[in-house]
Formats: structure tokens, sequence, C-alpha cells
């Protein structure tokens, strides 16, 4: 009776804890974990199951404690013991909740012996435990698991991203099959018909880090070098593999050799990496890399997948993020170095092409499958390894880099690393260690880049040169004003990457004029000592914005079919004299100079546009190709085309640099296989510098200039109540029919739409923001507007 009373309240208990700490792991208030040591049989793989001891060493942090939390998960405990002395437990809900038989003070340790069997779990989305032919392994973290850190899944621990230890690893299986684990292989032993496999590893990591793979594994073998000293590379697969194997590997020592150039030394016990039947990418295991065996095929094509994972050996392994809200200092980082280590690799160019495909996936996915645009920081539960962390987490490494400048940039990021070995950091332990670095503020930056939800665009908006005033004075002045936008808020932004470029000559070479951050938007000069040719443009490339994408070719040649991929364009040269350099950026933004249109009637599309630089002779004659797509999947036009009826009324948009805005009739329209489908393109005959975009004819739509004056048509109304919270009453002279409502913003952006009928009608723009907005009503080829109040 005894007995059972204080299990129901250690039921009790356990409740309370884990409703306490749902939202923060308070354990590490009461005791560390020192070491873990994990014992466990792995055999019979059709049974699929797993059974042993692990063993877990503890200090206490605080007197008089009586009950220790771990975490397991799809298991089944036989039995825990304190220092072999028996202790009542529960387990409920993958919690188990420990009495000691010897209370702790401070500083005392003792060992916690938990044994266990059972089939190991899977998680829904990502990771867990697999049995897959003659494989056995884990991965150690699950994305649909709550926290995603998933040793739980095959040993008892405190399974989270702070709580580190050290690790043996002591795995029994079959003869004929190995054993890989971190660390350092201490002994192999036979015993009958199995063999028992003693790994260890010495540095502490977290429990998603700790490893094992079981397979009929060869080991490649060798010892590399280090900046600091020597270590061990095993790269294990299947015997029928390991040809492949060092083919796609060729370019391992030139990442290692790259990261620890640029990061510091390597410092776990070996490099490993264990190939598995993994379809869904691999996992940073510290000295144990679980790698898919279709990344193993013999070439390069997943040479930045290797380089990924390894990159994580200081990036998420070395120093991690305290939870998982702020993966991108993990992922964001490790996709990073992918591009890092094109560039060590393959030169400079290889690391902007990486960088523009991040760019374009961001802009094309991110909110998409993530389901709105987000932060790096501060990212939900669920997107926690969304493209946001991977992706735009690589694009703001990249803008800090550019920002900062080589030199500091690596020496704050090898100060971040040295600093912070072995423990977990959040995004303002990096801000504050790489503002140490540089003397621009990183407080507007990480503000834009990395806490706000926004893509930044950086667009110039004038450019103009000062001739000299004396003779033989060869100084020219240029002076740029740049305007920061965001792709969801448009708002202006506190930062400015900038890098100007001027043509030379005649051979269309470009030399760097100004290269620097601005942490405030303006005006920016230099002077440069030769007369500048035909134009000076921004390069995008270098200091890329989030919502701006860049690239630039030299042609040459003429013919068909040249495709600036990450810019969505394409061109046919028709006419080369000497050589032509065609730069293009294209902008997840709306333009600017939305007002300044030459035809009223024409709704400009707020989504996207191109700007095209190009520097050639008179003679030179280029096609240019725009393509527009509202078809469902695209994501491209699908806002902007939402309405369309007929393709008929897309017309291609056209500014001069510093002019304005016209209708571009110089061209060929191909819509798709219909006019209702939404897809097509604009051939321009001959491409000019300048921006391109598209455009609808639109009988609803006037100039800006004209909205909110009460026009003189057959019809008028007023709003009600005004201010409103976006439920609003318009009252109209006429009855209305079928009438279009549009509610713009003060950029010309159509951010509510409906039908109305009657004299009478309610609105619901529930969505909008404070601020002032202007409404249309169109009925019968006849226009009204008024002004609008969110309060």
């Amino acid at each position: 009776m005894y007995k059972i009373w204080k299990n129901l309240l250690f039921i009790f208990g356990l409740a309370i804890t884990l409703q306490s700490e749902a939202q923060t792991d308070l354990r590490s208030d009461s005791f560390d974990v020192l070491h873990y040591d994990i014992q466990l049989v792995i055999r019979k793989f059709q049974l699929k199951q797993i059974g042993g001891t692990t063993s877990i060493a503890i200090v206490s942090k605080q007197n008089n404690l009586t009950q220790l939390r771990f975490d397991l998960i799809g298991l089944q405990i036989s039995s825990i013991r304190q220092n072999s002395i028996p202790c009542l437990f529960s387990h409920i809900q993958g919690s188990i909740l420990v009495n000691l038989s010897q209370s702790l003070s401070i500083g005392d340790t003792t060992i916690i012996d938990i044994a266990y069997s059972g089939q190991p779990i899977t998680d829904s989305r990502w990771g867990g435990f697999y049995f897959n032919g003659n494989y056995a392994y884990n991965m150690g973290v699950g994305m649909g698991s709550n926290p995603p850190t998933f040793g739980r899944c095959w040993f008892p621990c405190v399974d989270n991203f702070t709580e580190r230890a050290t690790y043996d690893f002591r795995i029994t299986t079959d003869s004929g099959f190995a054993v890989a684990c971190g660390g350092i292989l201490q002994s192999q032993t036979s015993m009958g018909d199995s063999i028992v496999w003693h790994w260890k590893l010495h540095q502490t990591i977290p429990t998603y880090l700790a490893s094992v793979a079981v397979g009929k594994y060869s080991f490649v073998k060798y010892t590399y070098q280090g900046l600091q000293s020597s270590y061990p590379v095993w790269l294990a697969a299947i015997p029928g593999d390991t040809a492949r194997l060092k083919q796609s590997f060729a370019k391992l020592n030139a990442a290692l050799q790259c990261f620890e150039s640029k990061f510091g030394p390597y410092l776990f016990d070996r490099v490993g990496y264990a190939a598995v039947p993994f379809n869904a990418g691999a996992m940073e295991h510290a000295a144990n890399i679980a790698y898919p065996i279709y990344a193993i095929d013999g070439t390069s094509a997943n040479e930045t997948l290797m380089a990924h994972e390894l990159a994580h050996n200081w990036f998420g392994n070395l120093v991690t993020c305290s939870s998982a809200q702020d993966m991108w200092l993990n992922e964001g980082w490790a996709s990073y170095c992918e591009a890092l280590f094109l560039e060590c690799a393959y030169g400079k160019d290889a690391y902007y092409e990486n960088i523009r495909n991040k760019c374009n996936e961001v802009n094309l996915n991110a909110a998409r499958s993530d389901g709105a645009w987000s932060p790096v920081s501060g990212v939900s539960f669920e997107n926690t390894y969304g493209r946001h962390v991977y992706t735009k987490g690589a694009l703001v490494v990249h803008n800090l880099r550019e920002t900062m400048g080589d030199s500091a940039f690596f020496a704050a990021c090898r100060s971040y690393l040295n600093s912070n070995l072995f423990l977990d950091v959040n995004s303002e332990t990096l801000k504050n260690e790489f503002q140490k670095f540089t003397s621009h503020s990183l407080h507007s930056f990480f503000e834009t880049m990395v806490y706000d939800s926004g893509q930044v665009a950086v667009l110039p908006k004038i450019i103009n040169y000062s001739q000299p005033n004396d003779v033989g004075d060869e100084s020219y002045s240029i002076k740029l004003f740049e305007v920061g936008k965001f792709k969801t808020n448009n708002l202006a932004i506190k930062h400015a990457i900038l890098n100007i470029h001027y043509r030379d000559s005649i051979r269309n070479i470009l030399l760097p004029l100004i290269n620097g951050a601005s942490d405030v938007v303006g005006n920016i000069s230099g002077n440069i000592f030769m007369n500048p040719i035909l134009a000076i443009t921004v390069n995008y490339q270098s200091g890329m914005a989030l919502a701006s994408n860049y690239e630039r070719k030299v042609i040459k040649t003429t013919g068909s079919g040249i495709a600036f991929n990450n810019t969505l364009f394409s061109i046919n040269p028709r006419a080369i004299i000497d050589s032509a350099v065609v730069t293009v950026s294209h902008h997840w933004v709306p333009t600017l100079n939305l007002t300044e249109l030459n035809e009223n009637g024409i709704r400009i599309n707020t989504d996207r546009f191109w700007r095209v630089d190009l520097f050639a002779t008179p003679s030179t004659e280029i096609w240019g190709f725009f393509n527009y797509d509202g078809s469902a999947t695209a994501f491209l036009d699908n806002t902007f085309l939402k309405n369309l009826i007929t393709e008929d009324s897309i017309v291609l948009l056209y500014r001069p640099l510093g002019g304005k805005w016209q209708v571009h009739t110089a061209h060929t329209f191909q819509p798709g296989p219909s006019k209702t489908d939404k897809t097509g393109r604009f051939w321009v005959d001959r491409i000019s510098a300048g921006e391109y975009t598209f455009g609808i004819r639109d009988a609803s739509v006037v100039g800006l200039s004209e909205l909110g004056k009460q026009t003189k048509n057959a019809f008028n109304f007023y709003v009600y109540p005004n201010p409103s919270n976006g439920i609003f009453n318009i009252h109209a002279s006429v009855k209305l029919k079928n009438a279009h409502l549009i509610v713009y913003d003060k950029n010309g952006k159509a951010v509510c739409e409906t039908q109305v009928n009657g004299i009478e009608a309610e609105v619901s723009c529930k969505q909008l923001k404070k601020g002032v907005y202007f409404i249309t009503i169109s009925m019968d080829n006849q226009v009204a507007s008024s002004k609008l109040i969110i309060e």
C-alpha cells in the first residue's frame, strides 16, 4: 500500500513538473549531466528492437536534491538504480521521474543506471531511429517533435540544446557488422557470434548530436594535418560504395582547410561520416555525420551537402543555439558555408552563383513553404527547419560579411567561436561579439536583417555626376541616393550596403569605385580620376539585399537563349561590336516612382520589377525576354494577375533611368497557350538600359495624384465611419450593381478588393494596418474615389 501511494505521489509530482517546465527546461538549475555511458545491444534487425543500459553521471547544483527528471520516449524501462541501489520511478509521456535512493548536496556526483528496451520510434516528419535492411542508425533531430532534440528516442537523457556531456558508446552487434559512433574507437571485442564496439567522445555535446550507425561497414581512413594538430578522418560505407565515396569526398580536405582557415581549428576527436539509407538529407552528429547513400554517387554533385554538415562542427556542434527559435545560428550559418566552400574550392564566381541561387529560392518559396514571411530569429516551432532559417539565414550571413569586410568578419567569426566553445548562444550573443570588430553599428543591421520579417531591397533612385571645376582637374564626384524597401511592408530601412562600379573603357570592364556600409541611407559621394563612360551602377552582387537578385554577363558573340536564371530574364544578342556587359537586377518589391506614369488607367505590378544596365556601343542589338506567370503554382505574378480576365490587358512598362514610366511598344507580345492561363512573355526587340515591369489596363485605376479627389463622373460616394477600424460602409449617389471596389495603400498597391451592390454596402478590410488609404469604385466605365483612414 505504501509503495502504491508513493508511486501515485510520483505521478502527481511528474505532472506538476511537466506543467511547470512546459516553456523552459529548468533542470539545469538543479543538476548537470557530466557523462553518458550508452551500452546497447543492436542485433537481429528484423525485430527492430534495441535494449541495454545507459549510465548517467550527474553533479548536483542544489542541496537536498531528491528527484531527477530524464527524457525517454517510445521505450520501456525495466529498472533504475543509483550507485547500484534500486530507485522508485515513474515513466509518463516520455518523462522519467526518479526518486533518488540517496539525496545529494551541492557538488555531489552520482551514477544513475537506467535499463530499458523496445522498438525505437521515428518522428512524424523527420528523424528518429531507423532500421532499414542491413542498417540501424539514428538521426538526432525530430522535426515534428517539441523540443526537436531527439536523443530521447534511443537513450534516456536530458534532451535539450543546452545540456552538454561527454560520451562512451558500447554497442553490441552481430558478427559481420561494424559500428560507427562519435569520437574515437577504443576497442572492438569479439564475443562468440557478436562484437562489442567501444567508442569514446571527449568533447561535450547536446544529446541530439550523439549518434550510432550499424551496418556492414568498411572504413576509409587517413590522417589530416589540421591547423592546430593532426586528427583522423574515418568514412564508413559498405565495401561496394567505398570507391564512389572517395570520389564524392574528393574535396573534403579542401573543405577542412577552408573552414579551419576562416573559423579556427577543428576541435572534435575525428572527422567522421557514416553512409546510411536515408532519403531526406543528412545529420550533423558530432564526429560521425549520418550521410545519405544517394549522395555517394562518385560525382561532386552533392559536395555542398558534405560541406554543410562539416560546417556544423563549428556552427551548431562547437557552438549551439540555445533554443530552436535561433536555429539560424546552426542551419543558416552551415548553409552559408556551402557558398564559402565553393569560394575556397572554385573561386568567387562560384560563391556568388550559390548566393544568387539562395536569394532566388527565398523570394520564390520561403513565404509559400513557411506560410508567411518570417524573421530568421524567433521563428515559430513549425518553421524551425524552414527555408527562412536555412536559406534566408545564409543570406543574412552573406550580408554581414559584405557589411564588415572580410578581415573584420572572419576575425569576428573566430572570436565568436573561441569565446563560446562548447556553449549555447543566441542572436544577441553573435551581434555583441561581431560588434567588437566593426565601427559600424550592427544594431540597425540586426533589426533589419535578423529580427524583421521583411525582405530588404536597396533601390537606386538618383545617380548624378559633378563635372570638374578647373581645367586639369580630373576628379568627378558621384552621388548616390538609395532607398530601402521591405517586401512585406515597404518601410524605409536604416541599413544600406553600397558597392558602386564604373566602366573604364570601351571593353566594358567594371572597376570598384566605392565599397562600404552606411547605417543611414542617404547621399554617398566619392571621387574617381577618370571620366566615367556611359553609366554608373549599383552592384547588387556584393552586399546583395535580400529582395534583390543580380546577374552580370559579358557578351562577345551573337546567339540565342542566354539565360539570367536568377533574375528570371533571358536575352538573344543579335549584333555585337567588340563586347557588351549586360547587368540585370530583379527586385521582389514595388518599383519606385509608382505615381510617375504617363498614362492613366494602368495598374502597375507592385510585386516585382527589373533593372537593366547595358554597357555597349550604340550599334549593339540585344533582344530581351520578360516572362509573366500568374499560374497557381508559380508564386511570381499570382497576386498581380489574380483577377485578370484576359491577357490582352497586360502591358509591358518601361522607365529610362531617371524618367517616367511609360507603356513599352517596341516588342512582340507572346501569350501562353491561351489568353486566360496567365502565362506568357514580352519579347523586346532591342533592350535598353532602364527599368521594366508589367501593368494591367484597368478602368478602375487612376493616377495616385488624383486619388482622394472626388471625380466628375455619373456617381459619387462617401465612406463612414471614417476613420474606421477596417470595417466601414459606403453610401453611393446611385444604386451600384456589381461595382468593383479597390482599396489602395499610399504606394498604389491594391490591398483590398470586393464587389459592392446597392446604395448602401458594408465593406470588410480588417487586415489593413493604421494609415491613409484611397478607395476607387468603378461601374459602367465610370470611376469615383475617396479617402479612407484606418485607426
